[in-house]
């Protein structure tokens, strides 16, 4: 992404977004105290609780999109008649501009994990094993699989790699490698080493938005 083009973009919103909030400070002073503060804790506590487990991301953010579109609406409401249709018309441009890319790029999209889980199921076997880089598999698996492959966590029984892969792919001459949330919890890519070490090879990976890439390893 040109993060020159995003940077400048946001400078524009922000302004615009910025206007309307002191339009409506200059007017209404308390109940936007009010508004500011249940619109930037919840923001303040998932900026800190994202160094620990990623929650930065705007489907988590989105229990503060009534408190922003009030603040916004008291905005508007505070400014000259003539100006109020315009900035309503630019609030809605912004919003089917944004909508758009939702829906059409696949990147800003939610997480393809049915997508992902599908994929892994259709090409798996009875000797097949499916590693979450975690000590257990993620709820979407729980949620989306049928059943059909085995799947478990590589840090169940602890955080020595070379004493728990051994028994977890013992008989198993496929794995399937999911890469979500290995940049916290292995970025030395121990996993994937690991197999590669013990005759696994690389066979394919797929990128699936939001979820990663999924490696497939044979032996």
């Amino acid at each position: 992404e040109n993060k020159i083009v995003y940077a400048f973009l946001a400078l524009i919103l922000l302004g615009f977004f910025s206007l309307l909030v002191y339009m409506t400070w200059q007017r209404e002073r308390k109940i936007t105290q009010t508004i500011l503060i249940f619109l930037f804790v919840p923001i303040f506590l998932a900026f800190l609780s994202s160094f620990f487990v990623p929650t930065i991301a705007p489907k988590r953010l989105l229990l503060v999109l009534p408190q922003f579109f009030f603040l916004i609406s008291l905005g508007v409401n505070s400014l000259s008649k003539k100006w109020q249709l315009p900035a309503v018309a630019l609030l809605l441009i912004i919003n089917l501009v944004s909508l758009s890319a939702y829906y059409l790029i696949p990147r800003f999209q939610r997480e393809q994990w049915r997508q992902a889980i599908g994929w892994v199921e259709e090409n798996a076997s009875e000797k097949s094993l499916v590693l979450f880089e975690f000590t257990e598999p993620f709820g979407p698996w729980a949620f989306y699989q049928k059943g059909k492959i085995e799947a478990t966590g590589v840090f169940n029984q602890g955080n020595d790699i070379d004493l728990n892969m051994p028994e977890l792919v013992g008989g198993k001459n496929q794995v399937f490698l999911f890469q979500y949330l290995v940049e916290m919890i292995d970025p030395d890519r121990k996993i994937g080493k690991w197999l590669e070490q013990n005759n696994y090879i690389l066979r394919q990976t797929v990128d699936f938005p939001g979820v990663g890439l999924v490696y497939e390893y044979t032996k």
